[in-house]
Order: C-alpha cells, then sequence, then structure tokens
C-alpha cells in the first residue's frame, strides 16, 4: 500500500491481451485491435487506487481492473458505431477499418469477457455494480441521442447524462476496487462517491476541451459534439446568459456547423463566460471528490487519489474568468453531497 499503482499499468495491458484474445488469429485481429493501444487506464487506476486504500493488490484485483476497463472499450466500440467515427485516439475504428456488423460484436465479446473474468471469481457484488453502471452508462447514451440539438436542455438534464455516461462508471471503478479488497458498506460507498464526483469534473473538462480541441491532440474535430448535436454545459451556460443567445440558437438550430460557425460560437462562449463557468464546475466536482477523500485515513493511497484529480483535470484557465461562487445545479439522486471539510487549493492546471 506504500507506493503508487502505475508500475501495474503493464500488467494490467498484457492481462487485457490475454483475456480478450479468441485464440483464432484471424478474429483476434479484429478482437484486439481497440485495446492495441490503450488510453490511459483510468478507470482500471480507480480500481487499483481505490484497492490499495484497504489492502494489497492481489490478481483478483488486477482481474477486476481488466475487466472495468472492457467495459469501457465496450462502450467505446458501441459509441465509434452510433458517431460513424472514423478514428479513435487517432487509430482507425473497427466499424470504420471493418464492418459495422463486426463491430457491434467486437463490443459484445469485450462485455462478455469482463462478465467471464467477474464471473471465474465469484464477485457476486461486482457484478451486480458493474451491471448497475452498464444500465446507467445506456440509459445516458439513449437520452443524450434523444436531445440532439436540443436547446431546451438544462444543466440538471446535462448532468444526469453525463452520470450515466461517465460518472457511473468512475464510481463502479471505486466501488469495485473497494469490494475486492474486502471494505465495508460504507467505505464501498465513500469511494464510490468520490469517484463520481471524479467523473463529472472528468466529462465536463472533455466538454470544455471538445471547443479547443483537434484531430491530432483529442482525437477529434474542434466543435465535434456541437456540430453532432451534442449540447453540453457551455452552450447550455450560454443560451441562459449570452446576449448572443439568439444567434447561438440560430447556430445550433441550423445543424450546419461549419468551421467558421464554430469560431463564431467559440467567441460567444468565451464572451459570455461560459467556459469560465464550466471550468468553475468541473473544479467544484473536484473539491467535492477530494473532500469525500476526508472520510479515509490520510495514507499514500489516498494522496494518490488525490493526486489522480490534478492529473486527469486539465482546464485552461486562459479561456474566462471564474465565477466566484459557481452555482451549485442539482445532481442525480444516486450522489449525496460531501461538503464537509477544510477548503483545498483547487486542481486545475494548465
Amino acid at each position: 500500500m506504500a507506493h503508487s499503482v502505475e508500475y501495474l499499468l503493464p500488467l494490467i495491458r498484457e492481462r487485457l491481451l490475454q483475456v480478450v484474445a479468441s485464440g483464432r488469429e484471424s478474429v483476434d485481429q479484429i478482437v484486439l485491435q481497440p485495446i492495441q493501444r490503450p488510453g490511459k487506464l483510468i478507470r482500471p487506476q480507480l480500481v487499483l487506487q481505490s484497492a490499495s486504500l484497504f489492502g494489497e493488490i492481489d490478481q483478483q484485483v488486477i482481474d477486476v481492473a481488466v475487466a472495468i476497463e472492457c467495459i469501457h472499450t465496450a462502450s467505446l466500440v458501441h459509441d465509434d458505431i452510433i458517431d460513424e467515427a472514423h478514428l479513435r485516439r487517432g487509430i482507425p475504428t473497427i466499424n470504420h477499418l471493418f464492418s459495422s456488423q463486426s463491430a457491434v460484436l467486437v463490443g459484445d465479446h469485450l462485455f462478455a469477457t469482463a462478465f467471464e473474468l467477474l464471473a471465474r471469481h465469484q464477485l457476486n457484488d461486482i457484478l451486480n455494480e458493474v451491471t448497475r453502471a452498464i444500465r446507467h452508462m445506456c440509459v445516458g447514451e439513449i437520452s443524450q441521442d434523444l436531445n440532439l440539438f436540443n436547446t431546451e436542455l438544462s444543466e440538471t438534464d446535462y448532468l444526469n447524462n453525463i452520470f450515466g455516461k461517465t460518472a457511473s462508471l468512475f464510481g463502479a471503478a471505486c466501488r469495485c476496487g473497494a469490494l475486492a479488497a474486502k471494505a465495508s458498506p460504507q467505505e464501498v460507498e465513500q469511494i464510490g462517491q468520490y469517484g463520481e464526483f471524479l467523473g463529472y469534473a472528468y466529462q465536463i473538462a472533455d466538454d470544455v476541451m471538445d471547443f479547443y480541441g483537434d484531430r491530432e491532440t483529442l482525437g477529434k474535430p474542434s466543435g465535434g459534439d456541437l456540430k453532432n448535436g451534442v449540447i453540453t454545459l457551455p452552450v447550455i451556460r450560454a443560451l441562459a446568459v449570452s446576449d448572443h443567445g439568439q444567434e447561438l440558437l440560430s447556430q445550433i438550430k441550423s445543424a450546419r456547423l461549419e468551421p467558421e460557425a464554430i469560431t463564431q460560437v467559440i467567441m460567444i462562449l468565451e464572451e459570455c463566460g461560459a467556459i469560465g463557468y464550466a471550468i468553475s464546475r468541473a473544479a467544484d466536482y473536484c473539491l467535492q471528490a477530494v473532500r469525500a477523500l476526508e472520510y479515509f485515513s490520510p495514507s499514500t493511497a489516498r494522496q494518490e487519489l488525490i493526486s489522480l484529480c490534478s492529473g486527469l483535470i486539465k482546464l485552461p484557465l486562459f479561456m474566462g474568468e471564474k465565477p466566484e461562487q459557481p452555482v451549485v445545479a442539482p445532481i442525480p439522486t444516486e450522489v449525496e453531497l460531501c461538503l464537509s471539510g477544510p477548503e483545498f487549493p483547487g486542481f486545475i492546471t494548465t
């Protein structure tokens, strides 16, 4: 428990390839494609760090972390089909390289691999946790799809959506790590709150950066979400407060957002403080994540979880001033706010 879990990430990657492989070369050319270059392994890290709060990391914890990454990767494969995406992390997607049918089956294969791995260890509590998270993920994605180009989407609606899309699996990863390490029910719930708050912050930050990304750095063009009709927090805020709200509304309703229009939208978002507001909301959720950790005694593992906040939530401060008192909108009932404890300096980094 006295060191970072980063040294275990190569083992996670190796185990991931091992359990996903079918043993048939022609099939493996397809099913292994989305994990050949895995990302930051954020969710497996959450499993490992959460488990290390309560004990040593053993093979069972490793397999739980691998199962969580299988679930995450499966959701990305299915997302790429829905979005008709050609690239993921700068790499051609399965649906682009092969077919949508193959991609659906690869996603299903990854889900099945996760369930088999957890069932092998007879981890029923963890199976319940991950299946609940998958349901939330599906509901979040369906709700988002039903609200494409919906300019009346509220901040609460948005938060409900990103709870399903992102925060639910972050929370599940933390709970699963704690469950694998035999933590108490209260400890499991508390670390789950940390994960959910971090998930909110991570998704809001990602939605902000979508307006400033490009294919080289993020694997997607600037303003890609809005082009696809996904209404995120900066847009919701701008529609509510900007003097150019009608212009923004017209741009969105046109559903023809060319690069020049995206540039104009970004100017509106910056001028009215909507970008700064979203940054502030991400920082607020980071604060709540760290405060959730105050339940646990100081330790290297707890500090690693705090450091994960500052490592993940990277937002450009130059994009607008943060409101001094961010407005805290309601969040889904699955999450209890944990607002007690001393102030911390914040984790926004450039």
